[in-house]
């Protein structure tokens, strides 16, 4: 996997971001973040959540962990990645910022929720 800072800038909701190309095996694209926000306390845990889909020597593992090296707050990527005969890709961007905690009812666990471990491939 290789990421390489393009020196390209874009303001992004108001914030400046600075694109990132990635190159790897499994998929090809750039991601942009900004240094202008505090990352969320559970970032950690959503890159490595990230990690854990694909398993430690996964396809996306490698893919995955490297992003996570990426220092700012992503606010836009896109990748693509060839599925048998397709191109795919897959574009993500934040569409909204806002610096308050969320509503109590968006963080409680929903009545009946059971979690449950995956089955190994």
């Amino acid at each position: 996997v290789t990421i390489k800072a393009s020196g390209k800038t874009s303001k992004l909701l108001g914030y400046v971001a600075a694109e990132h190309v990635v190159t790897s095996d499994l998929a090809n694209g750039e991601m942009w973040t900004t240094e202008d926000l505090a990352p969320p306390g559970d970032l950690t845990a959503w890159q490595d959540a990230l990690a854990a889909m694909s398993g430690p020597h996964g396809p996306g593992a490698k893919l995955a962990t490297s992003l996570s090296r990426l220092s700012g707050v992503p606010l836009r990527s896109s990748f693509t990645t060839v599925v048998g005969p397709r191109k795919l890709t897959v574009l993500t961007e934040v569409v909204e910022i806002t610096t308050q905690s969320p509503p109590a009812e968006m963080t409680t666990i929903p009545a009946g929720f059971a979690k449950e471990a995956l089955a190994k491939p």
